[in-house]
């Protein structure tokens, strides 16, 4: 029996000592656990400030990590922690058995034990633990973890829920067995007991503490997500302000550009204004300078005489001084005495000293203008001999201007059968070559080889320069010649852009032949724009030349009406370099001619006639053999007779003052947006106009303006569509009723009332026009007939500006006769106005469908009645033979009208070549 109580007692004590060392163990060992887990919670939340956005989310992804391991490491410590407790049970359960068998052996042997009773704590505890209830026991502790943050093995203490897809922790806590307090124990087993009841409550508190180290771990866990939680907002808040500090940025950096851009376009509205000033300060600069000047030019001009006065006495002393020289030295003036001879011819004449003129930057054309005006235009001559070309004449006017032989002018007529004179001033070579290569450019060039060549004369960069001999007149400024330059090509360019080809050559004509400002766009200065190029690309052809040393005069070139006496060698480079021919003319008397041509390309032709000291314009045309036989034109009518009708004209028309421009009966060819302007159209009426009119010409603004657009239209048709039998036919029957030619002039007495001078005026009318019918060439026979018609003075012999009263008179008269055989003549309740000079019929459109009925025509009245409105009236039916009347309240103009899909086929062309161009 000692022997199985100390057996017990070992057992109990090894037990006691083996749970006792365990549970220290693991206390030390959870506190170190725990205590390392916190320092690096501590280093890390101090690493935290020091990491960047980007560092922050790598960390807690590994932290993450780690936490999947912590759970996996302390999952294992709970296991082997619980294994040891079951291990202890299990040991204790075994004692018990023990201690019971020894308890019944005892009973059954009668031995009396000895009772000994417990105090009164260990009594009482004994006691609460057999009273609890299984409900009271301590209850087994579940913890439910995230799948996703741990590793299950099998054998771990763990069970998996598959329904709600959970990780279950079971978790066994410290359960006390049943005691009976009754049964008898003795000393021994009273100590066991009481080391018993200590081990459990030892055990009880670890259990408690383990469970409660497990909650704040899993609490730290729970801390350190929803720190990573707050974390990734804060992250992301960081990233949105980034972004709203970018944008915040980028709308400043927008802002400050948009200020930049309102400071530029402040500047730039600063710098116009400036300019506009400086303008106006130049404008008034230069007004202060010509009332000045005059008189410091003439204190000047009086200088210059004197030193003028000066070099020729000088002269006169070095011609005394050689005569004092040897014989063998008379003949011949020494280097130093030729230079001081030059000098004294032509000598170098300071600049006056005067205030310099200011320069005008936004009209650069003045300094060109200033050189014409104080050249060619200071000159007095007839009006006809100021135009720089005039009208193109035939062959028996060719014959007659150089006064040649019969054998003379046939010989002439194999190489030339027409030509157009020339102003006659030192720059006529240039006029005449010049007229004839734009010509070639605008006519006969396509857009390609037009482009080409400009583009050509960019990359060279041709200066514009000229100097004005005896003169301090120049242009030799880089600015200043790039300007002119460019308005040289953009003038050629808006010609080249005009479709209709008789309006193009009608309006380069007038432009050229311009002497004075006519208009905007005729403003006298194409012929110097021109004359400044072709001097220009003279020079530049001979500074690349072979031959550039035989030009032994070469500064002429850039010298203003100066002609270089070996032009000869200066042609033969322009043909090679603009690959044209050019034909040479020598008229050198009334017998002889001499032909030289220079350059090999037909196709590109220049005629000019060389008589000596001026140049004239030659033309070539083929004959046209015609079957047709024009009748004689009546002998010319003198100018005594025609002196009534000038005298109508003198004492009307010709004494209203009036710009140059609207002096002319006609004006020039317009199309659609200039007629849409002139007008003042909205778009709807402007495109209901379009449907029968699409482009137009003005009319001089009188009391004849029906009769002129009625007659120059009705003109047209017998000169360019009838045939030359409808032509006769007309003219005959003219003669046949005997037409008169009456006028009267109301208040005054001038009129025209005598059978004979009407006779001698129907005449005269006829005369002309079959003179103009008879010209082969039909451009020849437009240009004529227009300028003809169009002038309001004398500039020839045959342009006296005479066709339009003679085109009134006979209008007004047949429309008289007409309506004397009408039966409408009662509706024409002021008849009498049709005779009467510049006085308009207000039954005029009875007198219109009695004109389109006589005449086989159509009658197109157009009436705007305003910006908005227009109203349309036909008269007649003969489509072929129209004429369109443009009507606004007091005024009629003459109408066109190209066909829709001839307008659609000129507009794409338009378009076409404005893009290249």
């Amino acid at each position: 029996m000692e022997v199985w109580v100390i057996i017990i007692i070992v057992i109990g004590a090894v037990s006691g000592s083996t749970v006792l060392y365990i549970f220290c163990t693991k206390k030390s060992k959870s506190k170190t656990k725990k205590e390392t887990n916190q320092e690096h919670l501590i280093d890390e939340k101090g690493e935290l400030g020091q990491m960047n956005s980007n560092d922050k989310k790598t960390y807690y992804i590994n932290n993450q990590n780690q936490n999947k391991n912590y759970i996996d490491t302390y999952s294992y410590d709970v296991k082997q922690d619980t294994q040891t407790n079951q291990k202890n049970k299990e040991n204790y359960g075994r004692d018990q058995a023990k201690q019971q068998n020894i308890y019944q052996n005892n009973k059954s042997s009668n031995t009396v034990a000895i009772d000994i009773k417990p105090n009164n704590s260990q009594h009482n505890m004994q006691q609460n633990i057999l009273q609890q209830t299984d409900e009271q026991k301590p209850q087994q502790i579940y913890q439910k973890i995230d799948k996703g943050q741990t590793n299950l093995g099998k054998n771990d203490l763990h069970t998996y829920d598959q329904s709600q897809n959970d990780a279950i922790i079971k978790i066994d806590s410290p359960v006390l067995e049943k005691i009976d307090s009754q049964l008898p124990i003795s000393q021994n087993n009273q100590d066991n007991q009481k080391y018993n009841y200590q081990q459990k409550e030892l055990q009880y508190n670890y259990d408690n503490q383990q469970q409660n180290n497990q909650n704040s771990y899993l609490q730290n866990i729970k801390n350190d997500e929803e720190q990573n939680i707050d974390i990734v907002q804060q992250q992301n808040y960081d990233n949105q302000q980034h972004n709203n500090k970018n944008a915040s940025l980028q709308n400043t950096k927008d802002v400050q550009e948009q200020d930049i851009d309102i400071a530029q376009q402040q500047n730039y509205d600063n710098q116009q204004q400036s300019n506009k000033n400086a303008y106006l300060q130049n404008i008034k600069d230069v007004q202060e300078y010509n009332i000045e000047s005059e008189q410091l030019q003439q204190n000047w001009n009086n200088q210059q005489q004197n030193k003028q006065n000066d070099y020729e006495q000088n002269f006169e002393n070095v011609n005394y001084e050689n005569d004092s020289m040897d014989k063998g030295n008379q003949q011949q003036k020494s280097p130093d005495n030729q230079k001081l001879v030059d000098n004294a011819v032509q000598p170098d004449i300071p600049k006056p000293e005067v205030i310099p003129k200011p320069v005008i930057k936004i009209k650069p054309l003045e300094s060109l203008q200033q050189i014409i005006n104080e050249t060619s235009k200071k000159r007095e001559l007839a009006e006809e001999y100021k135009y720089y070309i005039r009208r193109y004449q035939g062959k028996s006017e060719l014959k007659k201007n150089y006064g040649l032989t019969l054998k003379a002018s046939v010989e002439l007529y194999k190489y030339c059968n027409a030509f157009r004179e020339v102003r006659g001033d030192g720059n006529c070579f240039y006029t005449a070559f010049g007229f004839q290569f734009l010509s070639i450019l605008l006519f006969d060039y396509s857009l390609d080889q037009f482009n080409e060549f400009f583009n050509r004369i960019k990359q060279i960069e041709l200066p514009m320069k000229i100097f004005v001999a005896g003169t301090d007149l120049k242009i030799d400024d880089k600015e200043l010649e790039k300007y002119l330059l460019d308005e040289f090509q953009r003038r050629m360019i808006k010609l080249k852009s005009i479709e209709d080809i008789n309006q193009r050559e009608e309006q380069f004509h007038t432009e050229f032949a311009a002497y004075e400002k006519q208009s905007d766009e005729i403003d006298g200065c194409l012929y110097g724009l021109s004359t400044l190029f072709f001097r220009n690309y003279s020079n530049y052809v001979i500074d690349f030349s072979d031959a550039k040393d035989a030009v032994y005069d070469r500064e002429k070139l850039l010298y203003w009406e100066e002609e270089c006496n070996s032009n000869e060698v200066v042609i033969a480079e322009l043909a090679k370099q603009l690959n044209i021919l050019v034909q040479l003319i020598f008229i050198e008397n009334k017998e002889n001619i001499v032909v030289r041509e220079y350059g090999n390309n037909k196709e590109h032709k220049i005629i000019l006639l060389i008589k000596p000291g001026h140049y004239n314009i030659g033309y070539f045309k083929q004959d046209d053999n015609k079957n047709q036989e024009i009748s004689d034109p009546q002998p010319a009518i003198t100018i005594n007779q025609l002196e009534s009708l000038q005298q109508i004209i003198n004492e009307t028309s010709k004494k209203r003052e009036l710009a140059e421009e609207y002096k002319y009966y006609i004006r020039r060819y317009q199309g659609k947006s200039e007629l849409k302007k002139n007008y003042g159209l909205t778009l709807k009426a402007s495109v209901e106009l379009y449907k029968n009119c699409n482009a137009f010409r003005e009319v001089r603004g009188d009391g004849n303006c029906f009769y002129t657009a009625f007659g120059f239209q009705f003109l047209s048709i017998l000169l360019f569509d009838y045939s030359l039998d409808q032509f006769n036919e007309f003219f005959n029957r003219i003669k046949q009723i005997e037409l008169p030619m009456k006028l009267f002039v109301p208040g005054t007495d001038l009129k025209i009332d005598d059978k004979e001078l009407e006779k001698q005026l129907l005449d005269e009318f006829q005369r002309r026009m079959l003179k103009l019918k008879s010209l082969e060439d039909r451009n020849e026979r437009e240009e004529q007939f227009h300028t003809e018609f169009a002038a309001y003075e004398k500039q020839s012999d045959e342009i006296d500006g005479c066709l339009y009263g003679l085109s009134t008179l006979f209008f007004r008269n047949y429309s008289n006769y007409v309506i004397d055989f009408s039966d409408a003549k009662d509706a024409v309740y002021d008849r009498e106005k049709l005779l009467y000079w510049e006085e308009e019929c207000n039954s005029n459109e009875v007198v219109i469908a009695e004109l389109a009925k006589q005449l086989n025509i159509l009658v197109q009245l157009i009436f705007i009645e305003n910006k908005e409105n227009i109203v349309v009236r036909e008269y007649g039916n003969n489509k072929e033979h129209k004429i369109i009347l443009l009507i606004q309240p007091g005024h009629y103009n003459i109408g066109y009208f190209d066909e829709p899909q001839q307008l659609e086929e000129n507009q794409e062309q338009q378009q076409k070549e404005e893009k290249q161009l």
